[in-house]
């Protein structure tokens, strides 16, 4: 498998990835934002030429040691192969933050093991803090609990 940042190319197949799982869905615009603006903190995984994960995340203007990851997406087919994990290893070296936040619904246990299995990685911190309550949201939306790993020493690489 091949671990890679996204091209242009790749936003569709992003999109439709997105589409199949449970993750709030974006426009088709957004991915191809982010497979073109920000391609350096994003990763695609590709299996014999088909896209089969990705993870949007960008770096904080404010705090630019901190990545910020958007949404993680892996095709049903793969969902066994660690490849979230290994997606936000590549990110973390590749850009070489010393912390990695998200948002996450309560409800979605698997998110908040991923992160806390990169902080056990990394041999550093996880915390919780608050995010977003359902108030903030237009629409009808979960709250989100803000999650942060680290700081993660670069030694580790």
């Amino acid at each position: 498998m091949d671990f890679r940042h996204p091209k242009r190319d790749d936003a569709g197949e992003m999109w439709r990835i997105a589409k199949e799982t449970s993750l709030d869905l974006n426009s088709s615009y957004s991915y191809l934002m982010m497979a073109e603006l920000f391609s350096d903190t994003c990763m695609v995984v590709e299996d014999h030429g088909e896209i089969v994960a990705f993870t949007t995340a960008f770096e904080f203007k404010k705090s630019p040691d901190t990545l910020f990851v958007w949404q993680i997406a892996v095709k049903s087919d793969y969902r066994k192969e660690n490849l979230a994990q290994k997606m936000l290893y590549h990110l973390v070296e590749d850009t070489g933050s010393y912390y990695v936040q998200a948002t996450i619904e309560e409800a979605n246990k698997a998110s908040f093991g991923l992160f806390e299995s990169l902080a056990d990685k990394f041999d550093t911190k996880f915390w919780k803090s608050d995010g977003f309550e359902e108030e903030d949201f237009p629409d009808d939306h979960d709250s989100e609990t803000m999650i942060k790993v680290g700081p993660i020493a670069q030694e580790n690489f």
